[in-house]
């Protein structure tokens, strides 16, 4: 039997911080730099899922543009990541 996607892959993870600094995995990554490394990575995963955090300071605006890209970029099954108060 295969294995399931999640058995063998690393979650993939992306943070927006407060100050607006993307971290990719534990890596910052420029905006604009984002989308073509999140395509050249989907080409490598099964597994299209990724989790997304952010800074409860970031405004709605923001945080739907990065979703937007991450859907674009080949990941359109986004889990959001919250953490306890």
């Amino acid at each position: 039997a295969k294995s399931l996607p999640s058995e063998k892959e690393q979650p993939l993870t992306l943070s927006l911080t407060a100050e607006g600094q993307l971290i990719l995995q534990e890596t910052p990554i420029l905006n604009t730099d984002l989308i073509p490394k999140l395509k050249a990575i989907s080409q490598e995963r099964e597994d299209n899922r990724i989790f997304f955090r952010a800074d409860g300071t970031n405004n709605y605006e923001s945080v739907m543009k990065i979703m937007g890209s991450l859907s674009k970029a080949g990941f359109p099954n986004i889990s959001l990541v919250t953490d306890p108060e």
